[in-house]
């Protein structure tokens, strides 16, 4: 305010009681608000649909096909179960491959372990509830619905999607073209197309396992902003 118009205010509410400051307040809120509900625009059909989750559609199906979550039309769990027995066939397959003096042991043992890591953390996320955490009823994703924040945490979950999918292409095609250049140039280090196959499926999983707990601190994030 300019210096007159703060003390005509300042006076108007040195001669305001307190009720009368807060009726005011109340009113002006409200005013405001009654305001910003006339001038809101319009949701339609495809609006309602893209804005019920803080995921956008790649996202959805890389963390529903990986089994951290569940495809609508699926029981519970029923896609991480799935993934565990491909995950389980895979270190059988390193195990018989190592028992039979095909595969390097340390190479096998690596990868064994990153396999083994791999699927306890997605059975700890499952375990934790992190699904009841965004999608329940009083999850996160209710919560950024009722505080406005939802349509900023997508565009954030985007940005951290595409991050994290640039890192797994960068991992992805170092361990393939070193496996490719052991090959060319006829090295002694070089390892069977069926390790490199389980380190790709870890690999992925693993950075599903990274995108989410991402999301879930953009959430967390964009709610203490909110708050």
């Amino acid at each position: 305010y300019p210096p007159e118009d703060g003390k005509k205010v300042l006076q108007m509410c040195r001669r305001m009681s307190l009720d009368d400051l807060r009726l005011n307040h109340d009113a002006v809120i409200a005013t405001t608000q009654r305001t910003e509900t006339n001038t809101r625009p319009a949701l339609t059909g495809e609006s309602l649909i893209s804005s019920s989750s803080s995921f956008c559609r790649c996202a959805k199906v890389w963390l529903a096909v990986v089994g951290i979550m569940d495809f609508p039309n699926l029981r519970p769990g029923c896609a991480l179960f799935c993934m565990s027995v491909v995950l389980l066939v895979l270190v059988g397959a390193l195990v018989s491959l190592t028992s039979m003096g095909l595969s390097d042991p340390y190479i096998s043992a690596t990868t064994l372990c990153y396999l083994v890591g791999v699927l306890a953390a997605a059975w700890r996320l499952r375990w934790s509830g992190v699904k009841d955490l965004l999608v329940c009823a009083d999850g996160l994703e209710d919560y950024a619905k009722k505080s406005g924040f939802l349509e900023e945490w997508r565009r954030t979950s985007q940005r951290r999607l595409k991050e994290v999918m640039g890192f797994l292409v960068v991992m992805l095609c170092c361990r393939w073209l070193a496996d490719a250049s052991n090959r060319i140039w006829d090295l002694q280090t070089r390892e069977r197309p069926e390790i490199a196959a389980c380190f790709s499926v870890s690999a992925i999983m693993f950075s599903a396992i990274m995108y989410i707990q991402l999301h879930i601190v953009a959430g967390l994030e964009h709610s203490i902003d909110s708050f």
